[in-house]
């Protein structure tokens, strides 16, 4: 049986994560990580949910973080539960009364291609009766601040933290969806293998705790200085 000391550790692991991951859970996988492992070295691999089931099988990646269900027979950890929410700029007219599905359907939508979330919005809106074409498909999540911001007609549908976040620094307003959703689960999968287990298990228990500890640093995606009390309640 191989054991395994963190602390004498030279290990690279790879950990997938989406952009808004490495913005709101990489702090507290590196802190938690290097707190117990100081000579591990970090490898993030960007998202990808369609090779993710080859990537875990082939241990092409140890871990993955993400709101998508991934085929195979690969072990998972439900870490959060994340509830959608409407974000519009303050000077948006929509802001300014109840957000009702008529006015949500009407709306001109931007959204984000990298939000792994997506489907499960789409199902959701298509239950509801609602076919969104959005008016502006942007790549990175991390570029809706501004865009919405700067707008008064364009509203976005992301998690509500990650909303609420924003909504601190930028002058944004968040609002409840006007349709039924489930809270879309963040999970942690691990690959497939049958070495280095002692390794694989330490570091999977590690992340997990981390990122259930951890709140998320979305704030950090700010459009001004953040107030030192703000800074403080989110680590």
């Amino acid at each position: 049986m191989h054991t395994f000391d963190p602390a004498d550790s030279r290990r690279t692991v790879r950990i997938a994560l989406s952009e808004l991951g490495e913005i709101g859970w990489l702090p507290a996988i590196l802190s938690a990580l290097r707190a117990r492992a100081p000579h591990v070295r970090v490898e993030v691999v960007a998202l990808d949910v369609d090779a993710l089931p080859e990537w875990l099988a082939r241990g092409i990646v140890d871990l993955a973080v993400t709101t998508a269900t991934i085929p195979g027979r690969f072990e998972r950890r439900i870490l959060k539960s994340q509830r959608y929410a409407v974000v519009m700029s303050e000077s948006n007219p929509l802001a300014d009364a109840p957000m009702d599905l008529d006015a949500y359907a009407g709306a001109e939508h931007v959204v984000a291609r990298e939000d792994s979330g997506a489907p499960l919005l789409s199902m959701a809106q298509r239950r509801a009766g609602l076919a969104i074409e959005p008016t502006v498909s942007l790549r990175h999540v991390t570029t809706l601040p501004p865009v919405i911001a700067a707008s008064r007609a364009l509203i976005a549908t992301v998690p509500d933290t990650i909303g609420e976040g924003w909504a601190a620094t930028w002058p944004l307003a968040v609002r409840p969806l006007p349709f039924d959703m489930a809270p879309v689960d963040v999970a942690l999968y691990r690959r497939a293998t049958t070495q280095h287990m002692a390794a694989l298990d330490w570091l999977y228990a590690t992340v997990a705790h981390a990122i259930e500890g951890s709140s998320g640093r979305f704030f950090v995606i700010h459009g001004d200085s953040i107030p030192e009390t703000r800074v403080a309640a989110g680590r």
